[in-house]
């Protein structure tokens, strides 16, 4: 029994509908699900540009050696200096870019996304020494542009299938638990990719991953980073 997606993950509406029991159609050159022989799930963290790290989430991935993406956004980065950043370059993690400012794409013209995308490029190759082969816009939302403009990089544009809100751990209203746990029992399969952050440092966002952690190990998935 599958559940609808709808209403429970974050869709891409331009780019992505739903079309039934959950079932996506979407962009091709969006990748949101890599196909694998074994059960497994792509964990994924996003970096917006806050002054914070959740080093909860980060030390129970080393801690446990668990594979994971994060797409660095370059404000972000910088601000965040003053603390340790070194995970950043623990071969567990791929990285991947995540914009050098935080702005959507559709509010910029090719130039400035292209700008944008350069240099969020050169900063992560000359900062970390990391060239990066994968990227998320900010607010996942990409545009024809974005698309093209990565081809000519040669990088992959890398979405997702689900993403559990956690960025809303603080709206009360936000019933978190349930859709994660519908989403999670009914709607995830083999190769999925899932977003979450690590730039909110809340009690809450940390207790939400742990909980769709335990879940997904639960029904005997194991973890991968994206290569």
């Amino acid at each position: 029994m599958t559940y609808p997606i709808k209403g429970y993950f974050k869709s891409f509406g331009n780019y992505i509908k739903i079309t039934g029991h959950g079932e996506k159609e979407s962009d091709p050159k969006q990748i949101t699900n890599i196909k694998s022989a074994e059960k497994v799930v792509y964990l994924t963290f996003d970096t917006c540009p806050t002054d914070k790290v959740d080093y909860k989430i980060i030390n129970f991935l080393e801690d446990n050696e668990i594979e994971a993406t994060i797409f660095l956004n370059v404000e972000w980065y910088k601000n965040n200096t003053d603390k340790n950043l070194n995970f950043l370059k623990n071969p567990l993690f791929s990285l991947g870019g995540h914009g050098y400012h935080h702005k959507r794409p559709m509010r910029l013209s090719f130039d400035e996304q292209l700008l944008d995308i350069r240099e969020c490029i050169d900063f992560i190759k000359n900062e970390l020494g990391i060239k990066i082969g994968l990227y998320r816009s900010p607010y996942g939302r990409p545009n024809e542009d974005t698309i093209n403009i990565l081809d000519d990089f040669g990088i992959k544009f890398i979405s997702w299938s689900g993403s559990v809100m956690d960025r809303k751990v603080k709206s009360l209203h936000y019933n978190l638990e349930q859709r994660l746990e519908t989403q999670l029992n009914y709607g995830t399969k083999s190769g999925d990719i899932l977003v979450f952050h690590i730039n909110l440092e809340e009690e809450n966002s940390f207790q939400l991953f742990k909980r769709a952690y335990d879940i997904l190990k639960s029904k005997g998935f194991s973890f991968k980073k994206i290569k």
